[in-house]
């Protein structure tokens, strides 16, 4: 049986599975950094243990995905990130954050890779892919995604001035029911079913990603990437709440940076898309939003909180933009039999840089402040982009 509209379900998964986690972002950004006054070690702290949910589990789960179901791994991540959000909301102790956390990141494993492999399955596996079908729709959802982000953000301020803690219970509600909704149009597709052993699929996805000199290459840049990412990521908003001492108004402001992000993102992901198309090679794409990223680390650094903003809008737009480039980058390189494991091997190395890069950051942040921080994330930037610029394609 085959969903009468993959390209349109992979969308909504994308959709519900995403919105929530920008919503929990907004309102938990400025509860931790406004209301709570975590300090940046702390905040930091708290991208370590997300990272770290999905460090130790992201290759498990994908291949989970491609021996078992993809249809239940998208759903079981719909559910453990809704319980997340929910033990968040619950209480305001730190330990018990950080813990909700990691199961966040634990649920995000079990859809990262299961979905676009779905997708392919919907379309003919590796034959699709020949045709490039399948990396057009990954970049298109990450637009619908986007553009869904312009209109839910201000509403999850709105419920966040009546409480943030109740803002997040809200959406770990919607991440549960969107598990159900998506069910019907998953139901008896993406099966993997493979006759491989979880081994196998290990053993042939490593290979893949080991043996293949273009994803070699991409596992370097996504690990450079996510060194320098939890700089922005996590310094980037306190620093612009602290300079902005916006009061009680942080929430509306904090709001309206992630507005103009998701209309700058979804504008650049468009672009991007005709680039594409016209057939401009994934290297140079990314290669060109690393530098972008690397500019807005820069500008972080400075004073006014007007170019703190403008850093954050330039690092976010391009790191939005960035995660269906490089998966539409990996996905020819990949094979049926083990194609979410791949996905999850890439993201695990995410993962790792990320993990990595959080204890360095919130270590030189406590000897040597913010600055030193967001200049070495800047020279990471910079060399990623390098090397992805050498890559072949």
């Amino acid at each position: 049986m085959r969903s009468s509209s993959p390209a349109r379900t992979f969308t909504i998964v994308g959709i519900l599975g995403e919105v929530p986690l920008w919503s929990f972002f907004l309102v938990g950004s400025v509860w931790w950094i406004s209301e709570l006054a975590f300090s940046p070690a702390r905040v930091v702290l708290l991208g370590l243990a997300l990272e770290a949910g999905v460090l130790f589990t992201e290759v498990p789960t994908g291949i989970v995905a491609d021996r078992f179901s993809r249809r239940w791994s998208v759903q079981i991540s719909f559910v453990l990130i809704g319980a997340s959000l929910l033990l968040h909301a619950a209480t305001s102790n730190y330990l018990v954050m950080l813990v909700s956390l990691a199961l966040m990141g634990l649920g995000w494993t079990f859809r990262s890779g299961a979905d676009i492999a779905w997708l392919a399955d919907q379309f003919g596996g590796d034959e699709a892919l020949e045709s490039d079908e399948v990396s057009s729709i990954i970049v298109r959802r990450q637009i619908a995604i986007l553009l869904v982000n312009v209109v839910t953000v201000p509403i999850t301020v709105l419920l966040g001035l009546w409480s943030i803690q109740g803002t997040i219970a809200i959406f770990g509600v919607v991440s549960l029911l969107g598990g159900l909704l998506v069910a019907p149009a998953l139901d008896g597709v993406g099966n993997a079913d493979s006759d491989l052993s979880f081994r196998q699929i290990a053993t042939e996805g490593r290979r893949i990603a080991t043996g293949n000199p273009v994803i070699r290459r991409i596992l370097l840049v996504t690990f450079l990437l996510s060194l320098a990412t939890p700089a922005v990521g996590w310094l980037g908003l306190e620093r612009f709440l602290v300079r902005g001492d916006f009061d009680d108004q942080s929430l509306p402001f904090m709001g309206g940076l992630f507005v103009v992000v998701a209309i700058g993102a979804a504008a650049a992901v468009w672009a991007i898309e005709r680039r594409l198309s016209d057939g401009v090679s994934f290297r140079l794409v990314t290669a060109g939003l690393i530098a972008v990223m690397a500019t807005g680390t820069a500008l972080v650094i400075a004073p006014p909180v007007a170019l703190v903003a403008l850093g954050i809008l330039l690092h976010d737009t391009a790191w939005e933009s960035l995660q269906p480039v490089i998966a539409g980058w990996v996905n020819p390189h990949t094979d049926d039999a083990s194609r979410a494991t791949v996905h999850s091997i890439v993201g695990q190395t995410g993962s790792l840089g990320e993990f990595v890069g959080g204890i360095v950051a919130a270590s030189v942040v406590s000897f040597s402040g913010v600055n030193a921080t967001l200049v070495v994330a800047t020279a990471l930037a910079l060399v990623g982009a390098g090397v992805a610029r050498t890559t072949p394609n």
